[in-house]
């Protein structure tokens, strides 16, 4: 992916918006015949852009007629409220520590057809709010009402809760930013969701410098 630090607005006709939507089209074509609902999105360590790639991408879905539902499942560095500047409360947290109704706490975006549930308050002990099936609780009448739901989590190798996260949803993506971690860092990744038995859909790259070729047309 390239031109990652800007979130569409969903009007471009840029580099940008094709990419995206051929990572979803490479989703919808995983999603023929099996269940493809819910989907983690994480990376090995900070800074990979996991979160604009959850903005992004669910822009693209919504603007394919899908309705898409953004969760923001990192408790501890939330950032999908400022990205659509939406209220960040009551959010995720406060949803599973009161037994809100999943549907109240969601919040509309600019985008037609695309929802955001943030995450809330950030609580004391995230791995313990998400664990003993609370998670599943707010994601199950969740998945009546929306399409695809796409889940931002924290980077995998930081912090325990994101193979909860990634165990509960039915696939997860990858994200490595070009130039930064390490081979070392991102087997020991995928070797943590798989011990999860995360379904791993697939890697991302972003800030891949396109060649003049990828940008051919055909004469």
């Amino acid at each position: 992916m390239t031109d990652t630090m800007r979130l569409l607005d969903g009007s471009q006709n840029s580099l940008a918006l094709e990419q995206y939507r051929a990572l979803r089209t490479n989703l919808e074509f995983l999603w023929v015949g099996r269940q493809l609902k819910t989907v983690v999105i994480t990376s090995s360590s900070p800074g990979a852009g996991k979160s604009l790639t959850v903005a992004n991408l669910g822009i693209a879905f919504a603007m394919a007629g899908i309705q898409t539902l953004l969760i923001d499942g990192d408790l501890r560095r939330p950032a999908l409220h400022r990205l659509f500047q939406v209220d960040e409360r009551p959010g995720l947290t406060t949803t599973i520590m009161r037994g809100l109704n999943p549907h109240d706490s969601t919040c509309t975006s600019f985008i037609p057809r695309l929802a955001i549930l943030p995450a809330g308050p950030i609580p004391p002990n995230p791995t313990e709010l998400l664990a003993n099936g609370r998670f599943e609780e707010v994601l199950s009448p969740l998945k009546d009402r929306f399409d695809m739901i796409l889940i931002d989590t924290p980077p995998v190798l930081a912090y325990a809760e994101t193979a909860l996260l990634a165990h509960a949803a039915d696939g997860t993506l990858y994200i490595v930013r070009a130039g930064k971690g390490s081979r070392r860092m991102d087997v020991k990744a995928l070797e943590r969701l798989s011990q999860a038995q995360a379904h791993v859909l697939g890697a991302v790259l972003n800030d891949a410098q396109p060649q003049p070729s990828d940008m051919a047309y055909y004469g």
